[in-house]
C-alpha cells in the first residue's frame, strides 16, 4: 500500500425542502464534487463535497423528535492498483417537526478534507444502489508561473467570518458547497471561489497588472454573463470569489470560465467548470422552435427504462452536473426532454455523434463483456466508445509470471497516443493502467503491472 499522509475531517449541514418535489418510494441519492488547493511543495489539500438527498423517508419517534438516519460510505482508492487506501462511514440524520408536512426531498451537505501526495486517486461514495466515483489527479502546486486552484462553485459565500471551527471556513469566509452543480429557480445566485498562487514568479514588477476575466458561456459557446478586473503581483497569492445571478438563463448546460492573463510573463492560465441551470419558467424563442423538434424526435415516446439505460451509457460524455440533474428528474416527460436536449446540443457540435456513440456502445457490449460486467462498462469499452476503433492493437498473452496485456494505438489523436490495458487478476477484466493521451490515467511505470507477484 502506498505511504501517504491522510487528514480526514467531517462536517454535516442538514436542511429541508430540497430543490424538487418527489414522488414514489423511499430512496437516497447522492451528489459529489471536489476541489484541489495548495498545501505544501509535496502535497495537495483535497476537499470532497457531497450531498445526500432522501426522498419519502420514514421517520421514527425519538427523544429528539421525528428522526430518520442513513449511512453514507466513503472510500479513497489508488486509481492504478484499484486498492483501498482509506475508508469511512458517515452517519447522516434527518429530522422534522411532527406538524411538518414534508413533500419534498430532504438534503444533507457535507465536506471531507484530505491531504494527499502526488498520485492518481479515486474517491468513491455509495449508499445502497447509488454509487458515485471520481478520479482525481494530484500534483503539488509548485511552479515558476502563476497557477490556479480548482474552481469551486458554491450555493453561498459568507464573508468576514471568524468561525474557524466551522469546516466550511476558508480564508475568513464560509464557502457553502453545492455538489449537485445545479443552480437557477431554487438557487438563483451562483457563487464561485478560487485561489491564485505564485503571483510573484517570473520577471513581473509588484505593480504590474494581471487581467482577470470571469465568464459564463452557454452550450453553444456564447458568452451570457461576464466580469473583468485587475490584480497585481504585489502578493504571492490571492483569493478570488464572486457571484452571478443566473435566474434569467434558460435551462441547460453552462460553463464558468476563470481566466488570468499575466502580460508581464506572457502567461495565460484558466480554470473551467460545467454546471446546470434549471429555470423551467424561462423560455426563449429558439426553445419554442426546439419544442417542435422534440415532438417529432425519437425521445418523445421512449419508455423510462430505455431512457435510463441510454443516459447510463452516455455517462462518459455527461458532466457531473448533468448526472446530478438526471437523478432527480421524477417524471417520464422530464427525462424525455432532458435526454433530447442532451443529445441535441452535442449533435450541433458534432453532427451524427449520438448515432455513432450508441453504435460504439453496442459494439463494446458485444466484444468487451466479461461475466456480469456489461462491455460498455469496462475500461476497454469506455475507450472504444470515446475514441472509436484503434489504429493498431497489440495483444500479449500471459506467460510465466506475467499477466496478459494489450496496447491500443491511436495515430490520429494528439499526434499519436496509446492506451495500455493489463488483466491484473486473470479474470479477463483488462484495466486501463496508463495512457499517453491528455486527461487520461498516466503511469509511466505501468509495465510493473505486467509481472505477477
Amino acid at each position: 500500500m502506498k505511504s501517504f499522509r491522510f487528514s480526514f475531517i467531517l462536517f454535516l449541514l442538514t436542511f429541508t425542502g430540497w430543490i424538487f418535489p418527489v414522488e414514489g418510494t423511499s430512496s437516497v441519492k447522492l451528489s459529489m464534487d471536489f476541489g484541489r488547493f495548495r498545501y505544501d511543495d509535496s502535497s495537495v489539500y483535497l476537499e470532497v463535497y457531497y450531498s445526500v438527498y432522501a426522498q419519502n423517508i420514514e421517520y421514527q419517534n425519538t427523544a429528539e423528535g421525528l428522526c430518520a438516519t442513513t449511512t453514507l460510505n466513503f472510500d479513497l482508492l489508488d486509481a492504478i492498483a484499484d486498492s483501498i487506501l482509506a475508508k469511512d462511514q458517515i452517519n447522516i440524520k434527518f429530522s422534522k417537526n411532527a406538524s411538518d408536512d414534508v413533500t419534498e426531498a430532504q438534503g444533507s451537505t457535507g465536506i471531507l478534507k484530505l491531504i494527499l501526495p502526488k498520485g492518481k486517486y479515486r474517491i468513491r461514495m455509495y449508499h445502497g444502489a447509488d454509487t458515485l466515483s471520481n478520479e482525481v489527479s494530484v500534483t503539488p502546486f509548485k511552479s515558476d508561473k502563476v497557477t490556479l486552484s480548482d474552481l469551486e462553485l458554491s450555493s453561498n459565500i459568507i464573508t468576514r467570518v471568524q468561525d474557524k471551527e466551522n469546516p466550511f471556513y476558508k480564508n475568513t469566509m464560509l464557502i457553502m458547497p453545492n455538489p449537485s452543480l445545479i443552480f437557477g429557480e431554487s438557487l438563483p445566485r451562483l457563487y464561485y471561489y478560487l485561489e491564485m498562487y505564485n503571483l510573484q514568479a517570473g520577471t513581473a514588477n509588484p505593480e504590474d497588472k494581471l487581467l482577470v476575466q470571469v465568464v459564463i458561456a452557454d452550450s453553444d459557446g456564447k458568452v451570457r454573463l461576464k466580469k473583468e478586473y485587475h490584480r497585481t503581483h504585489k502578493n504571492e497569492s490571492s483569493v478570488e470569489f464572486g457571484a452571478f445571478n443566473v435566474r434569467r438563463l434558460e435551462s441547460g448546460l453552462y460553463t464558468l470560465i476563470f481566466a488570468v492573463t499575466d502580460s508581464a510573463n506572457n502567461v495565460t492560465v484558466y480554470r473551467r467548470r460545467n454546471f446546470y441551470v434549471y429555470n423551467p419558467d424561462v423560455v426563449l424563442a429558439r426553445e419554442e422552435e426546439s419544442g417542435e423538434q422534440y415532438i417529432n424526435s425519437e425521445f418523445k415516446n421512449l419508455p423510462e427504462t430505455t431512457l435510463d439505460q441510454m443516459f447510463a451509457q452516455a455517462r462518459y460524455v455527461a458532466t457531473s452536473s448533468e448526472i446530478s440533474v438526471y437523478k432527480i428528474l421524477n417524471t417520464l416527460e422530464s427525462k424525455r426532454q432532458f435526454l433530447f436536449k442532451f443529445w441535441k446540443s452535442r449533435n450541433q457540435k458534432k453532427p451524427g455523434w449520438k448515432d455513432e456513440y450508441y453504435q460504439r456502445v453496442r459494439y463494446a457490449s458485444e466484444h468487451f463483456r466479461v461475466g456480469t460486467m456489461e462491455g460498455w462498462q469496462s475500461d476497454m469499452g469506455r475507450v472504444y466508445i470515446l475514441y472509436g476503433p484503434a489504429s493498431e492493437e497489440k495483444h500479449f498473452p500471459s506467460g510465466p509470471d506475467e499477466n496478459p496485456y494489450e496496447i491500443w494505438y491511436y495515430y490520429d489523436i494528439e499526434g499519436g497516443v496509446e492506451f495500455d490495458f493489463v488483466d491484473l487478476n486473470g479474470f479477463g477484466i483488462y484495466r486501463l493502467v496508463n495512457s499517453t493521451k491528455r486527461d487520461e490515467v498516466t503511469y509511466p511505470d505501468w509495465q510493473n503491472y505486467i509481472y505477477t507477484r
